[in-house]
């Protein structure tokens, strides 16, 4: 009853909101405005926008997994409703990405049947500050509507080094120690996709594509939401 005193308009366009819209804050017309990334002008490997097949960021690095999808670029209003979730705890507004990623035909998208969604965990401490779990509230949801197994196999450990001092080397080598497989399962030729909120050096996902190979994956590939531009 509160929030339809005192939130009844679109934070984005300012339209009145209808009663179903009022937990998000955001308006149907202002989500459908929303542009996934043209992939087809994405890079082939990391996803970086804008760059066709000729990638200044990966064409020298070489990954495990097949290739990364990014859906948005990281600016804008998506790039805002996101970091209400991440940094405010807006947890409510997780149903925006739900509306926009289940338009989407995932299978489609990667080329080939996916057998199980792998999400990137997060450590128990963020967990503990934030309450609750960014990548599963964002993806678990969906990976039911497209019929897909999400399988928590990876752990994070609690405490980890600051990277922020760290060369590239040592941050690749630093975010490996972070990982850890949780459940021993036997995943032999199975195709996973990794999720994650943001791609931006590619050494978590290269990390936990390493150890799903490690228990058997014959195929990994990532979904995440925005690429963020280091170039």
């Amino acid at each position: 009853m509160l929030k339809l005193l005192i939130e009844p308009y679109c934070e984005l366009c300012g339209r009145e909101l209808a009663y179903s819209e009022l937990e998000t804050g955001i308006c149907e017309n202002c989500i459908n405005e929303i542009k996934f990334l043209d992939l087809d002008n994405s890079c082939v490997k990391c996803s970086l926008p804008e760059v066709g097949e000729n990638c200044p960021y990966c064409r020298d690095l070489s990954f495990v997994f097949e290739r990364n999808f990014s859906l948005f670029d990281y600016k804008g209003s998506i790039k805002n409703i996101f970091f209400e979730i991440k940094f405010n705890q807006s947890k409510e507004k997780t149903k925006v990405f739900h509306r926009l990623l289940e338009k989407l035909d995932i299978e489609e998208i990667i080329g080939m049947k996916i057998d199980l969604i792998v999400p990137v965990p997060s450590s128990p401490l963020v967990y503990f500050k934030r309450g609750f779990n960014l990548v599963n509230e964002m993806f678990k949801p969906i990976s039911s509507k497209w019929g897909i197994e999400f399988l928590e196999v990876l752990g994070r450990k609690f405490f980890y080094k600051s990277q922020k001092k760290l060369s590239k080397s040592e941050r690749a080598k630093e975010i490996a120690k972070q990982f850890f497989v949780r459940k021993k399962v036997d995943l032999s030729n199975k195709v996973a996709l990794i999720v994650d909120d943001v791609f931006t050096t590619g050494n978590t996902i290269n990390t936990c594509a390493t150890l799903l190979r490690s228990l058997g994956v014959l195929k990994v590939y990532s979904l995440t939401l925005f690429r963020a531009n280091l170039i």
